[in-house]
């Protein structure tokens, strides 16, 4: 599997695009709800979870300082 982009990265992308901002914002906590339902088997959901919220709160912050 391949590394994610990383969180400034991301921000660098969505920035002045409020549309993927909510895009984001919309997809994460599903992302999320799916890793904690079915987890990896070799135990790196938590990590993954962790990723996913750290993504999740850089998109709200990155949505209220756009409005």
């Amino acid at each position: 599997m391949s590394k994610p982009i990383s969180i400034a990265q991301l921000k660098r992308n969505l920035t002045g695009h409020p549309e993927r901002i909510a895009t984001m914002i919309r997809a994460l906590p599903m992302m999320i709800a799916e890793e904690v339902k079915n987890p990896h088997p070799d135990g790196k959901s938590p990590k993954v979870i962790k990723g996913l919220q750290k993504r999740l709160d850089m998109c709200i912050k990155l949505q209220m300082e756009t409005i």
